[in-house]
């Protein structure tokens, strides 16, 4: 019989409580429309049938994986299908005995939020966030062996991008093998978006922080991965992948990426450029009828259409008005409409 296919990687939203209030978070900002709940061991169960046939899963979600109580069953029941099994974590419960379990799991990566490289600039973002505690963990978690690859993950926001150089050697300090550095680009209310760092005018003290980061990365033997700052009109499909990979948001629904399933109660607000918009939450399914079921809905095919004929106009597009001599190119095909007003369309 033949298999349906699968996304190459799944994003389980395992729960949407965290212990912390982060001042750029949706949780935060939209605290009064947020359901907060844990992944339903059902739901999750429903994805073992097809783990198998998954490159991996990533534990994540708008919470903290680490408040779940079945999250380490969980991971043990995804290694035993075979799969790789990552988490992403603020590490304020990653104490020894947590450090310990991962690595005994064979957890293949654990990712680390912080807000800053210095502590003043990380618990004043990351409000119930201690840097001096989470880099404890860290370091500890870095000691074991074998274990995870350990990455430091730092969203760009104009109070903290001038310490991008300073936490690439935090990193190796503790051991980590590489930092990572993404745009604050979900914007969800005018405080937040004063903070981002990208699309403001060209800032050449930005350019030279990010080559200094890579700098000492190069140094320090740590790998550094830096988003850009200004919007590009060349992506085609936007870095969640929504061709290969599929997000299950903590209620079980399924969807493209994070941005278009926030565990709210209502419509939730978006800013781009300035423009506020109120955005539906846009899912595919429920995951109890299955992974291969949810990833071969007509919902999930019709949206994964709009992003391959942008994919396909993009490798042939180009090519062919540049046979052509054209001056500019035609325009491409529209993406799904959620995706429109979306920062991470243009490679923010």
């Amino acid at each position: 019989m033949r298999l349906l296919p699968v996304p190459r990687i799944v994003q389980l939203e395992v729960t949407s409580a965290c212990q912390l209030r982060c001042r750029f978070c949706p949780r935060t900002i939209l605290a009064d429309s947020w359901i907060t709940a844990h992944l339903p061991w059902d739901s999750f169960a429903a994805l073992l049938p097809d783990a198998r046939r998954v490159e991996q899963v990533h534990l994540q979600g708008w919470g903290e994986p680490l408040l779940h109580p079945r999250l380490w069953d969980m991971a043990a029941a995804l290694k035993k299908a075979g799969c790789r099994v990552s988490l992403t974590t603020n590490a304020m419960l990653l104490d020894s005995a947590a450090s310990r379990e991962a690595c005994r799991l064979g957890i293949d990566l654990v990712a680390v939020s912080v807000a800053g490289a210095r502590a003043t600039t990380n618990d004043s973002l990351r409000l119930g966030s201690s840097l001096e505690r989470i880099a404890a963990h860290v370091a500890f978690l870095c000691e074991q062996r074998p274990r995870p690859r350990v990455v430091l993950i730092m969203q760009m926001m104009s109070p903290n991008l001038p310490e991008l150089p300073e936490l690439v050697t935090l990193a190796a300090r503790l051991g980590a093998d590489e930092v990572s550095a993404p745009n604050l680009d979900y914007i969800p209310s005018p405080e937040v978006d004063a903070l981002r760092a990208f699309g403001r005018e060209p800032d050449p003290l930005a350019a030279q922080v990010m080559t200094e980061a890579r700098r000492r990365g190069e140094e320090l033997g740590v790998a550094v991965r830096l988003w850009g700052l200004s919007p590009r009109d060349d992506v085609m499909v936007c870095e969640a992948d929504p061709l290969h990979n599929l997000w299950v948001a903590v209620d079980g629904r399924a969807s493209s990426c994070a941005y278009l399933a926030l565990p709210c109660r209502r419509p939730f607000p978006r800013l781009f450029g300035g423009v506020r918009e109120e955005v539906d939450r846009c899912t595919f399914g429920d995951i109890s009828r299955g992974l291969a079921a949810v990833w071969n809905s007509r919902e999930a095919r019709r949206f994964r259409q709009a992003f391959a004929r942008r994919h396909h106009w993009g490798q042939l597009g180009f090519a062919l008005d540049a046979l052509l001599n054209r001056a500019a190119p035609a325009a491409p095909p529209d993406p799904p409409s959620p995706c429109r007003h979306c920062y991470k369309l243009y490679g923010i």
